[in-house]
This record gives C-alpha cells, sequence and structure tokens, in this order.
C-alpha cells in the first residue's frame, strides 16, 4: 500500500481494492471462498490471503496504482 489505497475481503468471496482519497472501489478479484484475514505490508504490490478452506493466497497486483 502507499496510502492512497486499501483493501477489504469478506464472505463474499471477493478481495476488493479501494481508493483511499475518493472511497471508490477501483479493482476486484475472486478468491473463491471466504476472505478471512489478509496482510499487505508497505510498498509492496503482494497481498497474502487466508480464506475460510484453510488456504493462503498471494496476489500481486499490477496495472491498479498511479
Amino acid at each position: 500500500p502507499d496510502g492512497l489505497q486499501f483493501v477489504s475481503g469478506s464472505e463474499d468471496q471477493f478481495l476488493k481494492v479501494w481508493d483511499a482519497t475518493t472511497g471508490r472501489q477501483t479493482a476486484e478479484y475472486w478468491i473463491g471462498s471466504a476472505v478471512l484475514s489478509l496482510s499487505w505490508r508497505t510498498g509492496s504490490r503482494r497481498i497474502a490471503i487466508g480464506d475460510v478452506m484453510g488456504r493462503m493466497h498471494l496476489l500481486e497486483l499490477e496495472g491498479i496504482f498511479r
């Protein structure tokens, strides 16, 4: 994250990327199972996601940054 975006995940099985300035959703990614946890380290484009099935996903975001 760069302070201009944030991410959320939920039971709808989607990881969503939001613009922190406008509050608008800018991208979404289907994970395939309810999202229980996520971690996004400052300066990284990778997000680690844990789902309800016990799986870990590593998602690399490209092309959504200013």
